[in-house]
């Protein structure tokens, strides 16, 4: 081809033969020597531009964040005590990587959980998403899980469901690497709109992300609630509940009709009975020093008993038959 084209522009060239192929000569050293730097450039652009993709991806990997979910804040002494045990775990296993609580109190969250982990901050995404809708309002009992659950993930795949919490929408979309339930006992039919945050889990695994749950108690678990968490658990990679009722409902499908499909879609998660989350660090660092304390202290709950009175003698005849 070069050949031909030299002939071709030996026709329309006025010059000698000599001077002709000395000078056709010396441009095909340029036009080689040219080529070869063109090469040496693309190669070079080739390794900086995986270079730059490599740092990018890094760095973005890194910068996405755990995003927790749990309910310290109230306060209530067993959610603050779970949700620090987690953060102090991660603060020693991945003291760079940040961390997002999402709670319904994140304001006195924040305060309880300071100094734990220097990367640490607390939202209520997922919270308000649950409580701020069509379906939320009104009787507790006439709630419908399941709708405030659609609601909820209809909002994280379109902001303008919720315009008021897209900054927070956005980064579950794009700045987290997983999404963690944690445990305690926040998830149940008495509080139905919390267990509707379990829906985050099929939404995040529709986007790569993935989802466990730990240590978490379930009862009580009233109808329909208990089918709900049931096809809820089945989208979560690992989903570990912390007494023996809560694993019975979560593996226990009670419609004959939807067993075959149940059990094909839990086949892909691992249900576990596994111990409360307050030990993740085998509870290191949680008492306080003895000095000045009792030899014995007892913690009730009476939230949830209308006599009272009758409760703390009880509680007094418990200690004098010990």
């Amino acid at each position: 081809m070069q050949l031909n084209m030299n002939r071709a522009l030996r026709h329309i060239v006025p010059l000698s033969n000599g001077t002709f192929h000395r000078r056709m000569s010396r441009t095909d050293v340029q036009l080689s020597e040219m080529a070869q730097s063109i090469d040496a450039v693309k190669h070079e652009t080739i390794a900086l531009r995986k270079q730059l993709d490599s740092v990018g991806c890094a760095e973005i990997k890194h910068n996405r964040a755990f995003y927790l979910v749990a309910e310290p804040g109230h306060p209530n002494y067993g959610d603050e005590l779970i949700a620090r045990e987690w953060v102090r775990y991660l603060a020693v296993q991945h003291p760079d990587v940040p961390i997002y609580i999402d709670c319904a109190r994140p304001g006195p969250a924040a305060t309880i959980l300071r100094d734990e982990h220097p990367r640490l901050s607390v939202v209520d995404t997922l919270a308000r998403l649950t409580r701020e809708n069509d379906f939320a309002s009104g009787d507790v009992r006439d709630q419908s899980t399941r709708d405030i659950a659609q609601f909820v993930v209809q909002a994280l795949n379109d902001e303008g469901k919720a315009a008021r919490y897209a900054s927070g929408i956005e980064l579950l979309r794009s700045g987290v690497r997983s999404v963690h339930v944690l445990g305690g006992g926040y998830l149940n039919s008495i509080w139905r709109v919390n267990l509707a945050r379990l829906s985050v889990a099929a939404w995040a695994r529709g986007r790569g992300i993935p989802a466990i749950a730990t240590g978490v108690g379930l009862l009580p678990l009233q109808d329909p609630d208990d089918s709900f968490v049931r096809e809820a658990a089945g989208s979560f990679i690992s989903f570990s509940v912390r007494d023996a009722e809560s694993y019975q409902t979560v593996i226990d499908s009670s419609s004959p009709q939807q067993v075959d499909g149940y059990l094909q879609k839990m086949a892909r998660t691992q249900i576990s009975l596994a111990p409360d989350d307050c030990f993740v660090n085998a509870l290191d660092r949680c008492y306080a020093p003895s000095e000045g304390l009792p030899d014995t202290m007892v913690c009730v709950q009476s939230d949830f008993v209308d006599d009272v009175a009758a409760l703390h003698k009880h509680v007094i005849a418990s200690l004098s038959s010990w």
